[in-house]
């Protein structure tokens, strides 16, 4: 049906509703206390999406880059991302044009000094297709270089996730727990979140919390976040899949079990 649509800055837009607009609006809003009135058509969604950036996120990779090895930060931060090893932009994408295509064998995505504090509240996630399941640790996504640094979580293996979060010295783990999962298999994207709420810190697999955990610690921040591997004292645990709509928040954009948008 025909609607319209008010977002923060008050632009106003008429369109038909769709599937995309429903991920593409929830995207946006992420983190704020906007109410979605209404709703609007894909392109000026996606015309209003490259002026509006949730004042919250620190970064935000769509991966819309098919084909190349150029990879943006869409957030107002604006940091440098370095494509390492053979990771590219594939078509097959959870949401937007394109994904990062990630081999499993040294590919991986690596960032300039980046601005997420972790000092409250704080929001990590993306979505990942596997196109091997990892049977060892395949990390999505470090927000620190070093051991005890940072937040990481990954798969120890194929139903095992993993969320290890520094302590404020960077000397030892505030958080280092695991929990179960049901196999992600290699034909659907799924959804990977950790979310810190005032002290409570949880894992998510496509919305559903997997693990549950308590930490008032400032993890130590490095300034390099890593996507699609890991960094213990050396880059590794990598993953092989694609992987879509990255994103840090100085926010908690969840705190029970929800729909991943």
């Amino acid at each position: 049906s025909a609607t319209s649509a008010q977002m923060p800055a008050d632009p106003t837009f008429s369109g038909t509703l769709t599937s995309d607009n429903v991920k593409l609006i929830t995207l946006m809003l992420q983190g704020t206390t906007t109410a979605i009135t209404k709703t609007s058509s894909s392109g000026r969604w996606y015309n209003l999406q490259q002026s509006y950036v949730n004042p919250y996120t620190k970064l935000l990779l769509h991966m819309n880059n098919p084909g190349t090895s150029t990879f943006i930060d869409s957030s107002d931060s604006a940091h440098t991302v370095t494509a390492n090893g053979d990771a590219i932009g594939t078509t097959t994408a959870y949401f937007g044009s394109g994904a990062g295509y990630f081999d499993g064998t040294g590919d991986y995505l690596s960032t300039g000094t980046t601005t997420p504090t972790f000092t409250g509240d704080f929001t990590v996630d993306t979505w990942v297709r596997y196109r091997s399941v990892p049977s060892t640790f395949a990390t999505l996504v470090d927000t620190s270089a070093g051991e005890f640094k940072g937040v990481k979580l990954e798969l120890d293996n194929a139903t095992t996730l993993r969320l290890n979060v520094g302590d404020t010295a960077g000397t030892g783990w505030s958080i280092s727990t695991t929990g179960a999962i049901s196999d992600p298999g290699t034909a659907l994207f799924h959804h990977f979140a950790v979310i810190r709420s005032g002290t409570s810190v949880k894992a998510y697999m496509d919305g559903v919390v997997k693990i549950a955990g308590t930490s008032s610690a400032v993890p130590v921040h490095s300034g390099v976040v890593l996507v699609g591997a890991s960094n213990y004292g050396s880059v590794g645990r990598y993953t092989n899949g694609v992987m879509d709509e990255v994103s840090i928040a100085n926010i908690a954009r969840w705190t029970s079990d929800f729909t991943p948008p």
